[in-house]
């Protein structure tokens, strides 16, 4: 398991910062986990980031982002 899978299930509010500044790093995969770890803390922090993440030149990290963002919006629903 990554580091950031590892600190998306714990939903630290501390990772927050250095999970978004992982979005930018050169490793595709290293993106990808980001966007996840994002999306299963549910940052709202993230949704501006993501959202820019669906320009990344991997189409696996614009796909994990779209995924993350489509889960944000589908929770955003179910609580509205």
């Amino acid at each position: 398991m990554s580091t950031a899978v590892a600190l998306g299930q714990m939903k630290a509010e501390a990772a927050v910062q250095p999970l978004l500044a992982t979005l930018k790093d050169q490793s595709w995969d290293v993106r990808v986990s980001a966007a996840r770890a994002l999306g299963q803390m549910r940052a709202e922090a993230a949704v501006q980031p993501l959202l820019a993440a669906l320009e990344d030149g991997d189409f696996r990290v614009r796909q994990s982002a779209a995924d993350v963002l489509e889960r944000f919006l589908g929770a955003a629903e179910s609580t509205s």
